[in-house]
């Protein structure tokens, strides 16, 4: 067998597993906690991490105070600890049940109901999970063994709280309909023995007293609890008023036989041996817990955020501070014996926390706020990460460790939010609505904000010979226009136009900034003199208008609506040279180009079509598309999109299907040659392994010395490739031959050098890497 064929074999046979070098929890999240109805903190009981009930479903480990994982399916947590499993029913709607392996706290598979759940509860004895739906007035006996329902008991009504009594193995079902009526199920057999009626109405709540043999119901639409006899199975009585429309818990205390009642703006503690009332408290409680070790009873607050104590006599001994913002509420306390501790969620802090009951101190807290970075980008002078957060004042720095990300504080940005970045000055610029933040990537920094009245959506355009920063309004009136002098930190307006600029691109050669909308379809700005010189006469909408610039062949394509046409423009002579009729069938998300090969990509939600440069047509479509975000890498001849697409620019076809699904923010590493996908959770770092082969050949034949712009002006901008595992030495000479520049600890990069205190003329660049070297000329303009 050649050995070409057995490269192909090879890179046919790559998946996506070959590519993933790591995941990295970004920003100290793991998709932010957004709690479900109802929901709570569950124990799991065989691994001792804990499930906070929440969109999604998160798990942490309480010893080393670390998040473990998040589970896309947001629900109401149950453990049946006899077989090792639990199992997550979604809380939105759907039949399908998650199990997960109790030990490992994974999911290994699903179960199906014939309804989405709405009321749970395990009996031990038999290892039997009980389960309410929301349509049918049935409960499920459910086999966790098997992970298979077994039958189901009529209980004339939807159920709507179970309670399992171990004293008599009995199923209490509480309905939501208008029946007033208790359905008491035997566990034994399974069989419905009894149907109370409880004259309660639309039951929200059930709580059982084991010491006086008693449960407690509750409904919505009354102002008492009903009890009923556990041995008797009869309403003994029921206890005074109570706004129970406004309930918020109910939980028992077993050391003191008492129940906590707790509504919007009081505390009631009930005792179960008389069933009076006492009103203890007066305040903003949001949760409340029981220690069934020690009888002291916890309860949630916020202004101050807070835990409260009251012990077995019902005094108020103690508080324990949560250090969060004071409005921000506990919403939900759960107390787990085995470790005697008390987990808590705060909202909308995103914030879990420990307290050590022993002691009632703060033993630890966990952050899940959800920064899920829509824009990012990778500076290679110092080879990091940069990833604004919407609708957080933060902005997250992670270096090539990827260890602990940065956070550079300074206003909450936009899902707009656009980033540049400036080599020269080794700035990073956020533009978003109505603001341009200035990050120091030396210091990490925030250096400047600057006020932009009128933009929405910005679109930001970098004029690298001028150093100046030009941006539009995306969306809305968008009738201003800013320009940023970059070197003198100052902003000020310098157009006025009559819409929005969805798109804009700067040309180097020509040295124009192109923009749609605004006066025209498509206008050409002079960013010396911060006018329009040109005004493009084009036929069809462009509010939506995208824009790509090939710079080797001098051409911009310009994709307008009705009708959908590619126009290709000689941005030279301003004429357009070409047009191509595109299919009609959806709003184009994305164009990326391919400058190796001379490939333009027309990304779609589901479908990609191929245009060739040089042919000037439309080749080729590839069953991949664009969503949130993606990426070129024409480097390695790669385009990643959505649902973790990866297609082979030199086939145009998917070659690899990457492990992220919805990536929302992109960016490529041309030191490393990583590609970063950032979703709400964790960083992606995948290698690009086919390709990596051929890129250690590639890098082997010497380096590389680009002049990007030339003649030159104020800086010289280069882009040097030196061999993996070496650093270059560059010098810059006169035409005399006197060295008038050097650096060196170079490698692959984007680099700049100023050139204001040069005069005018010829200089000559020299790149050394071990044996190699290379050599350009530069004409030096004034």
């Amino acid at each position: 067998m050649s050995k070409t064929v057995i490269l192909c074999c090879l890179l046919l046979t790559l998946g996506s597993a070959q590519w993933l070098e790591r995941q990295v929890v970004i920003g100290d999240t793991l998709g932010g906690i957004r709690p479900v109805p109802d929901g709570g903190v569950v124990v799991n009981p065989v691994s001792g991490n804990v499930y906070i009930q929440s969109e999604p479903t998160q798990i942490f480990n309480p010893v080393t105070k670390e998040k473990l994982r998040a589970i896309d399916v947001p629900g109401s947590v149950v453990f049946c600890p006899a077989s090792g499993k639990g199992y997550i029913f979604d809380d939105y709607g759907s039949d399908s049940v998650l199990i997960v392996d109790a030990a490992a706290d994974t999911v290994i598979g699903t179960a199906v109901f014939p309804h989405n759940a709405t009321a749970f509860a395990y009996n031990p004895m038999q290892n039997r999970l009980y389960v309410g739906t929301s349509i049918r007035d049935t409960v499920y006996v459910f086999d966790p063994a098997g992970d298979t329902i077994l039958y189901g008991v009529d209980v004339g009504a939807s159920p709507r709280a179970l309670l399992w009594d171990s004293a008599w193995n009995r199923l209490y079902v509480g309905t939501t309909a208008d029946s007033a009526r208790l359905a008491v199920v035997d566990c034994s057999a399974d069989t419905l023995v009894a149907d109370l009626p409880v004259g309660v109405r639309y039951m929200q709540a059930v709580a059982l007293s084991t010491a006086s043999h008693k449960l407690y119901v509750a409904g919505r639409q009354e102002t008492f609890l009903v009890v009923v006899s556990t041995d008797s199975l009869k309403v003994v009585g029921t206890t005074p008023g109570l706004e129970l429309s406004e309930l918020l818990a109910l939980v028992y205390n077993p050391v003191t036989d008492r129940l906590a009642c707790l509504v919007t703006d009081s505390l009631c503690v009930i005792d179960c041996r008389a069933d009076t009332i006492r009103t203890k408290a007066i305040r903003t409680f949001s949760s409340v817990a029981v220690n069934t070790t020690s009888g002291s009873t916890y309860l949630g607050r916020s202004d101050p955020t807070e835990v409260e104590e009251m012990d077995t006599s019902d005094n108020f001994v103690g508080a324990v501070d949560i250090p969060t913002v004071p409005t921000h509420s506990i919403v939900t306390l759960t107390f787990w014996p085995g470790s005697n501790e008390l987990y808590g969620v705060t909202s909308p802090g995103d914030l879990a926390f420990i307290v050590d009951s022993s002691t009632d101190t703060l033993a630890g807290m966990i952050s899940y706020a959800n920064y899920s970075p829509r824009q990012m980008v990778h500076n290679p002078a110092a080879n990091k990460l940069y990833l604004p957060c919407p609708g957080h004042d933060e902005l997250l720095v992670i270096d090539s460790t990827f260890g602990t990300p940065k956070h550079i504080l300074g206003g909450a940005y936009n899902s707009d939010a656009q980033t540049v970045l400036d080599p020269v000055l080794n700035r990073l610029y956020v533009a978003d609505d109505d603001e341009l933040r200035v990050i120091d990537c030396n210091t990490d920094s925030l250096v400047q904000v600057h006020h932009m009245h009128g933009i929405n959506s910005a679109v930001p355009v970098m004029v690298p010979y001028l150093n100046k920063l030009y941006v539009f309004s995306g969306t809305g009136l968008g009738d201003s226009v800013y320009v940023y002098d970059c070197f003198r930190d100052t902003l000020f307006s310098v157009l006025y136009l009559t819409g929005a600029v969805p798109s804009a691109v700067y040309d180097p050669r020509s040295n124009r900034v192109f923009f749609t909308g605004g006066a025209a379809p498509l206008c050409a700005l002079d960013p010396v003199t911060d006018s329009i010189v040109k005004t493009f006469d084009l036929v069809g909408g462009s509010a939506d208008g995208l824009m790509v610039l090939n710079v080797d062949l001098g051409r911009l394509y310009y994709v307008v609506r009705y009708p959908e046409v590619l126009l290709t423009i000689d941005v030279l002579t301003d004429s357009v040279i070409s047009s191509e009729d595109l299919p009609s069938n959806g709003r184009k998300a994305a164009m990326f180009l391919n400058r190796r090969l001379g490939k333009l990509y027309l990304c779609r939600s589901t479908q990609t079509l191929v245009f060739d440069c040089a042919l000037g047509a439309v080749v080729d479509t590839v069953n991949a598309g664009f969503r949130y975000s993606g990426l070129m890498d024409d480097r390695n001849d790669k385009l990643y999109l959505n649902h973790g697409a990866v297609v082979d620019c030199r086939h145009d076809s998917v070659v690899a299907q990457l492990e992220v699904i919805s990536p929302r923010s992109m960016a490529w590493d041309a030191i490393d040659n990583r590609v970063f996908q950032a979703t709400t959770s964790r960083l992606y770092v995948y290698r690009d392994g086919p390709y990596g082969i051929e890129e250690q050949r590639i890098g082997n034949l010497g380096l590389v010395l680009a002049v990007l712009g030339n003649p030159a002006r104020a800086f010289l901008r280069l882009r040097l490739e030196i061999p993996r595992g070496q650093t270059g030495a560059l010098t810059v000479y006169d035409a005399a031959g006197r060295r008038v520049h050097s650096s060196s600890g170079l490698r692959t990069s984007s680099f700049a050098i100023d050139l204001r205190s040069m005069a005018a003329g010829i200089y000559f660049v020299r790149l050394k890497a071990g044996a190699s070297e290379a050599t350009a000329k530069v004409v030096v303009q004034r």
